[in-house]
């Protein structure tokens, strides 16, 4: 990789915690790409758009409440609870068996007023 000859790994290693992936690649003049391949061979772990790396966080949930909380909530609104993406959400709903709903299918609140 041409990066390798123009820093070392220890030169890399600090601009690459100084600055974003963006900062770090139009300074260098470089791909988004680049830099993070760079940083893979070094590894250095990855750092999401906005810079700072993530901070994973788990969470603990009966099998029975979570497969309650799919059934009665948007499944959209449930990935948000819980700080994930839908496809992550419907990964762990498989993983336990429980019934994937249909597309479409959500909890709504419709109210409907007759007025005579």
């Amino acid at each position: 990789m041409i990066l390798e000859k123009l820093f070392s790994r220890e030169e890399f290693t600090k601009l690459y915690k100084e600055n974003s992936v963006t900062d770090l690649a139009k300074k260098l003049g470089y791909s988004r790409q680049t830099i993070i391949a760079m940083a893979r061979k070094y590894g250095l772990p990855h750092k999401p758009k906005g810079g700072e790396v993530r901070k994973h966080k788990t969470i603990t949930i009966n099998v029975k409440e979570l497969e309650h909380l799919y059934k009665t909530t948007r499944t959209v609104d449930l990935a948000k609870r819980f700080n994930v993406s839908v496809a992550t959400l419907v990964k762990i709903l498989k993983q336990h068996n429980i019934e994937i709903k249909k597309p479409g299918w959500g909890v709504r609140e419709r109210k409907l007023v007759v007025e005579e």
